[in-house]
């Protein structure tokens, strides 16, 4: 700003203006120091929490939405006898009887009597594909089938023939209802309803009182598997276990251990399927197993894995478990399939 005198413009001057000593410019280069120093302290300060927060945050349980299918506790070890279901085991002849509680080596000598095998569970196939035709089978009839009208199903009543196997086997006998899904291998148009059906047999199985449910047909699929557990708990609850069983194949591939020790936290149990096993001419169902089980032995003990048996076009539930607690199995299970009329 300016005023005029005599004509003339005069120049403003500050009457202030001083220049800056020397103390005055370390004052400035302080505070600005101290200025950056806050600055970085507070960024520091939010680095730390966050990588604080990231350290508790994978320390914790973790989060419903992936804890929400599962069990914490290892699985039990069990050997369960196959049988099918439907049969009034108690009707069978003494001699049968006998024949199937005890096992004999015939040699050219003598004759080796051997132990009976200590089963302490019961293993029933529910649903199974028939191979020749490629139809579903059902073991027995039940409301869920009769509404669908996708299966072929038995004619034995669901709950009559679980309340046949207690009576045969005793009220406190385990059951395990080993059931086949089938919707992963149907088409885009037919795999929703596909799968809706199948999560209704498996919760009417729930309700029956079946204490595990086995699923065969995830083999190559496991997260599949375990979200088809998780639509399944979240309509019945945690109460009934429910296990995957995966195939010899994939049990020896390079991807199982990872898989494998991925699903066995999140699952019931697991299992090893050699029940659909071909067996080849010149070799017994005994031999196939034992070749096998001893293959996947330190998975399988690793894991808890259970071997399921029931290979051939006769399964010998004694003879079976046998050879696989001969190769070093000690979870073991036997599917006998399913006895059409």
């Amino acid at each position: 700003m300016s005023t005029v005198s005599g004509g003339r413009r005069r120049a403003f001057r500050s009457r202030h203006h001083t220049p800056m000593g020397k103390g005055g410019k370390l004052a400035v280069i302080f505070v600005t120091l101290a200025l950056l120093l806050f600055v970085f302290a507070v960024m520091l300060g939010n680095y730390l929490r966050g990588l604080a927060e990231d350290i508790i945050e994978d320390t914790t349980v973790p989060s419903s939405t992936e804890s929400e299918v599962y069990y914490a506790n290892p699985p039990e070890n069990v050997i369960a006898r196959g049988i099918l279901f439907g049969k009034d085991y108690s009707a069978v002849d003494e001699t049968e009887a006998e024949t199937a509680d005890e096992t004999s080596v015939e040699t050219d000598s003598e004759v080796i009597e051997e132990d009976p095998v200590k089963f302490d569970s019961v293993s029933v196939s529910l649903r199974k594909k028939d191979r020749d035709s490629g139809e579903m089978l059902l073991a027995y009839s039940s409301g869920v089938s009769l509404e669908y009208s996708i299966d072929v199903v038995g004619t034995c009543d669901l709950y009559e023939g679980l309340g046949l196997i207690k009576e045969n086997w005793g009220e406190r006998t385990k059951v395990c209802g080993i059931f086949e899904v089938d919707y992963p291998n149907r088409s885009e148009e037919t795999r929703g309803i596909m799968r809706a059906y199948e999560i209704a047999l498996i919760c009417e199985l729930v309700d029956a009182g079946f204490d595990e449910i086995m699923l065969i047909g995830f083999s190559g699929d496991s997260e599949e598997g375990l979200s088809f557990i998780s639509d399944i708990y979240e309509q019945k609850g945690r109460g009934t276990a429910i296990g995957i069983a995966f195939s010899f194949d994939f049990l020896i591939s390079e991807e199982a251990k990872d898989t494998v020790d991925s699903v066995a936290k999140k699952c019931g149990f697991l299992a090893l399927d050699l029940s659909s096993a071909e067996v080849p001419v010149l070799m017994s169902a005994e031999s196939l197993i034992s070749d096998r089980v001893s293959r996947t032995l330190d998975i399988c003990r690793e894991y808890s894995i259970r071997v399921l048996l029931g290979c051939g076009s006769a399964p010998d539930t004694e003879s079976q478990t046998r050879a696989a607690m001969s190769t070093g199995a000690k979870n073991i299970m036997t599917a006998l399939g399913i006895e059409r009329e």
